[in-house]
C-alpha cells in the first residue's frame, strides 16, 4: 500500500514536471512568432526584411556656382576719373543681380538707343503675326531687314517708320508695363537703367520667340559701331548698340558674354566722355571679372 502511495506521488509530480516544461515551450514560441513578425528573423530573405523602408537622410546636392563679382568699385573709380557725366548699370545676368551702378535713372537723350525699344516690340509683332517679316516695307528692304538694319547699321528711316507705325503713346505705355519708367519714345529719351531691363528681357526670352531673340542678339553682334564697348572687351563676345549725337553724347549697352560662361548687360550713357573712355571701362570690367574667376 505505501509502495502504491508513493508511485502515485511520483506520477504526479512527472505530470506536474511535463506541464510545466510544456507552459514554458509554448510561452517561448510566442514570444518568437511575436518578434520575427516585427524585426524579421535571421532566415528571412532581403526583400522580407526590408518590406519596411527604412528613412533615407536626404543631402543636398549644391552645384558649384561662379562668384558674384563686386564691379562697383571699378566703376566709382572710372567716373571719378571722368570730366563729363556718366551712368552706369552693370547687371550679373548669371546670379540675376545688379552688380554696380551710379546714376542709373539720370534721363539722356537716347540719340539711336530708342532703337533697341522700337526693333524689340517690332518683333513682337512678327511673332504674334501682325505683321509679316517677308513683306516689302522700306525701298528694297523687307520688314525683317528693317529690324536687323535699324540695329546693325542703325538704320534710321526704318527705325522712325516703324516708331509713328507703332505708335508713340502705345510704345510709351507698353514699356512701362515693363517696367521701363524713364524713357519716352515722343522725345527720344531714356535712363541706364531702362536701357539695362530692355536688354535683359531680350536675353531671358520674356517676351520674344528664341528665333527672333536670337536674330535681334545676331544684329546687335555684327552692329558696326566698335569704338566704345566691343573696343574695350577683347576677349568677350558683345552684344551691343551705340547711340551718339557728335561729341554731346555717348551711349553704349551690351550684353556681354565671357567665355567662362558669365553673362553681363552694361549700360553706359554719357555726356561729354567719348568712345575711348568706355571702352577704358570695359577693359577695367573684363579685367575684374577675368581676375575674379581664376
Amino acid at each position: 500500500m505505501a509502495y502504491y502511495i508513493y508511485m502515485t506521488r511520483i506520477k504526479t509530480k512527472f505530470v506536474r514536471y511535463l506541464l510545466t516544461v510544456f507552459g514554458i515551450l509554448f510561452i517561448a514560441t510566442i514570444i518568437a512568432l511575436f518578434w520575427t513578425n516585427n524585426t524579421g528573423a535571421p532566415g528571412q530573405n532581403e526583400s522580407q526584411q526590408n518590406s519596411q523602408p527604412a528613412a533615407i537622410e536626404e543631402v543636398e546636392v549644391v552645384e558649384p556656382l561662379e562668384p558674384v563679382v563686386d564691379l562697383q568699385p571699378t566703376v566709382d573709380t572710372w567716373t571719378s576719373e571722368q570730366s563729363g557725366v556718366a551712368s552706369v548699370v552693370i547687371y550679373d545676368l548669371t546670379a540675376e543681380e545688379e552688380v554696380a551702378s551710379h546714376n542709373p535713372d539720370k534721363i539722356y537723350f537716347g540719340a539711336s538707343i530708342y532703337k533697341l525699344y522700337v526693333a524689340y516690340i517690332g518683333y513682337q509683332k512678327i511673332a504674334d503675326g501682325t505683321y509679316s517679316q517677308a513683306e516689302p516695307y522700306y525701298g528694297d528692304l523687307t520688314r525683317g531687314d528693317c529690324l536687323d538694319e535699324m540695329i546693325r547699321t542703325s538704320h534710321s528711316p526704318c527705325a522712325e517708320k516703324m516708331r509713328l507705325e507703332l505708335g508713340i503713346d502705345w510704345l510709351d505705355k507698353t514699356l512701362q508695363d515693363y517696367g521701363i519708367q524713364h524713357s519716352a519714345m515722343g522725345d527720344i529719351s531714356t535712363s541706364a537703367s531702362d536701357v539695362s531691363r530692355i536688354l535683359r528681357r531680350l536675353y531671358e526670352r520674356r517676351d520674344l520667340t528664341n528665333e527672333h531673340a536670337d536674330a535681334m542678339l545676331a544684329s546687335l553682334k555684327d552692329q558696326i559701331y566698335q569704338d566704345a564697348l566691343k573696343a574695350g572687351f577683347s576677349e568677350s563676345t558683345v552684344h551691343n548698340k551705340v547711340g551718339f549725337r557728335g561729341l554731346v553724347e555717348y551711349h553704349d549697352v551690351a550684353v556681354v558674354e565671357f567665355q567662362s560662361g558669365q553673362a553681363y548687360v552694361m549700360s553706359v550713357l554719357s555726356e561729354n566722355i567719348g568712345a575711348q573712355n568706355i571702352a577704358d571701362l570695359a577693359t577695367r570690367v573684363e579685367t575684374a571679372v577675368l581676375d575674379a574667376i581664376e
